[in-house]
C-alpha cells in the first residue's frame, strides 16, 4: 500500500476516465490476488472497458478493504464528487461520518 501512517492517499486519478477501474487492478493486482478477489473479476478489470461485464463488476467494486502484508486494513473508494480512488486506513476510515449520497 502507499503509506505506513494514518493518513490518506491518491491510490487512481480520475483522469483515467473510464480506465480508471482497469488501472486499479493494474496497480493492485498483487493485493487483490493476496486478498481472494475473484480471479474471474479481476480478470474483467484488467481487460478494460472493451468487456462487457466490465461497468458491472466496476461499480460493485467499492469500497474493498486490502489488507497488506503486515495484516494491516486499507479501504479503497471511489468519491463520486472527484472521481479519484483513495485509499485510507480502515481506522480513518470508519471514523468519517459519511453522508447519504
Amino acid at each position: 500500500m502507499k503509506f505506513e501512517d494514518s493518513t490518506a492517499a491518491l491510490a487512481v486519478n480520475s483522469a483515467h476516465g473510464q480506465y480508471i477501474g482497469q488501472k486499479f487492478a493494474e496497480y493492485y493486482q498483487s493485493a487483490l490476488i493476496e486478498n481472494n478477489f475473484p480471479k474471474e473479476k479481476l480478470d474483467i478489470l484488467l481487460a478494460g472497458p472493451d468487456n462487457e461485464e466490465y461497468q458491472d463488476v466496476w461499480v460493485d467494486l467499492f469500497p474493498i478493504t486490502l489488507k497488506d502484508q503486515k495484516g494491516v486494513e486499507y479501504i479503497f473508494d471511489y468519491f463520486q464528487g472527484d472521481g479519484d480512488i483513495w485509499e485510507l486506513a480502515k481506522k480513518e476510515y470508519d471514523l468519517i461520518e459519511w453522508e447519504e449520497m
